[in-house]
């Protein structure tokens, strides 16, 4: 199944701790009995599954500017395990505090104080203080309340595009894995988009982007290829060149490659002043072509979704429906994880931050929180 490295891996990501409950999970069987819909209104059934509701309850989208914006249970119950609750804040406070306390790490760079600022840091890198680890089993409760480990299907049977969405290598591969499945399971996309960019390798031995671990058939979920090698004096430096790689090596389903022959399209997001490029980035990168408008279903991992849907549709609009898909968080992977309130953390603060702006540009009562832009 999914390593869990590739829930906290770079180009988004988040997590939780390690309880005596059984995580929940599906298998390919129950996988392939679910059916998806096929709607006539695609903007309306992608919009009712908002994730911002997770985190605020209004019952309206965020174009009615005569309600107050008010906070779920669940993220009320979030902010008091923390001390961070006071029932008279604005939602911007809220954010600020968030920001403040929970900020984690941004494209590549630690945000706390005490951290390195030359340092190449991601959430597979952050460890839980004490006061964290305290209180893990009561985080992740909250989390599975919110819904942020249940498998998450898409919700139409067409698309314009598919999106693969970059990442460590293993997390490459578990993207691409997941949507071969749903296509197996029906679901269509007219093109494939990579996107990807300029992040360098953490290609060392038995680092996450380890070569030999590229070249190494057992690692992948997809088979190869027959007789693929790894061509001569191939470029290895970038998330870029790893994600071309990996598309040259893997063997898809017949129909699924003939259908999108000619039809793949590689986004190279520059990382300009950051360590790295974002997924954010790439939106922004692939938007400057001017690609036709249309639906996107991207996948992702349990807890890293919830944070690229907000963020991607706070650059996307509404011209570019998105919906960003999940597998379910499976036990093996739950139990391999043992610093986990920082990256739940983390991630709800930048869903606060990203829905702030959504707000903000909608002209409600709210001001954008002045903090660096966030994303994975």
């Amino acid at each position: 199944m999914l390593n869990l490295i590739n829930i906290f891996s770079i180009t988004c990501g988040v997590f939780m701790s390690a309880l005596p409950l059984v995580a929940i999970s599906i298998t390919h069987d129950e996988f392939k009995e679910n059916s998806y819909a096929k709607k006539t209104d695609e903007k309306d059934e992608l919009a009712k599954r908002n994730p911002i509701y997770i985190f605020i309850n209004r019952g309206e989208d965020l174009k009615n500017t005569d309600l107050p914006i008010k906070l779920t249970d669940n993220m009320i119950e979030l902010l008091k395990l923390d001390d961070l609750y006071n029932e008279n804040d604005t939602f911007s406070e809220v954010v600020k505090k968030t920001q403040k306390k929970w900020l984690a790490v941004v494209q590549g760079k630690a945000m706390q104080e005490t951290a390195d600022p030359k340092a190449n840091t991601e959430r597979n890198d952050l460890k839980d203080a004490s006061k964290q680890i305290a209180i893990k089993q009561k985080v992740e409760r909250v989390a599975r309340a919110m819904g942020l480990f249940d498998n998450r299907n898409p919700i139409l049977s067409n698309y314009k595009y598919g999106a693969w969405l970059g990442s460590y290598l293993q997390g490459v591969r578990n993207n691409l894995e997941e949507l071969v499945k749903v296509w197996q399971n029906g679901c269509r996309f007219e093109k494939l988009v990579v996107f990807t960019g300029e992040r360098y390798l953490r290609k060392e031995n038995g680092q996450e982007d380890d070569i030999k671990m590229l070249c190494d058939p057992k690692q992948s979920p997809l088979p190869f290829k027959e007789g693929w090698k790894l061509p001569t004096n191939s470029k290895y430096e970038t998330e870029y060149d790893m994600m071309r790689l990996v598309f040259d090596q893997v063997q898809l389903p017949k129909d699924m490659e003939e259908e999108l022959l000619g039809k793949v399209e590689f986004v190279n997001a520059p990382k300009g002043q950051n360590v790295r490029a974002g997924t954010k980035d790439c939106y922004v990168t692939w938007l400057k072509t001017n690609p036709e408008a249309g639906t996107i279903v991207a996948a992702s991992y349990p807890l890293l979704w919830v944070i690229q849907q907000i963020a991607g549709e706070t650059i996307l609009g509404e011209k570019y429906p998105l919906d960003t898909i999940a597998p379910a968080l499976s036990k093996e992977d739950y139990e391999k994880y043992k610093h986990a309130v920082v990256i739940v953390h983390d991630t709800v603060t930048k869903c606060l931050y990203e829905i702030n702006n959504q707000i903000n540009a909608n002209s409600m009562q709210s001001k954008v929180v002045p903090f660096p832009r966030v994303e994975g």
